[in-house]
C-alpha cells in the first residue's frame, strides 16, 4: 500500500534463509497480495533448504506486491528462476561506484 505522506509503495527487505549481503544477481517476480504469503513460505522453504544466501526486497501497491530476490552467484539466482519463474527482468545488477548525485 503506498505511504500516505510520500505516494510511494512501501518496501520491506528480508532474509528468507541464512542472510548475507545483497548479491549482484537479481530475479523479480510480481505477486497477487492475495498468494504473497503462501508464496513466501514456499520461497523460503526451498531456500533454506537449498542454503542460498540472499536477500528479499518486498514492495506492495494497493493491487500487486513486486518480490527482488538477490543472490551472490549466478547459478542460485538462474536455479530459483527455474524454480519459481521471473518476470523476464533477472540480470545481474550493477555495482555502485560510490558516487552520489
Amino acid at each position: 500500500m503506498p505511504n500516505a505522506k510520500t505516494g510511494q509503495a512501501e518496501t520491506l527487505t528480508v532474509a528468507l534463509a541464512k542472510q548475507d549481503e545483497a548479491g549482484r544477481h537479481r530475479v523479480e517476480l510480481d505477486v497477487s497480495p492475495a498468494h504473497l504469503n503462501r508464496r513466501l513460505r514456499a520461497i523460503g522453504e526451498w531456500l533454506v533448504a537449498w542454503e542460498m544466501p540472499h536477500q528479499v526486497r518486498i514492495a506492495r501497491e494497493d493491487d500487486r506486491a513486486r518480490l527482488r530476490i538477490s543472490f551472490t552467484d549466478a547459478d542460485h539466482a538462474h536455479a530459483f528462476s527455474m524454480t519459481f519463474g521471473s518476470d523476464g527482468s533477472s540480470k545481474p545488477r550493477r555495482k555502485s561506484r560510490g558516487r552520489t548525485h
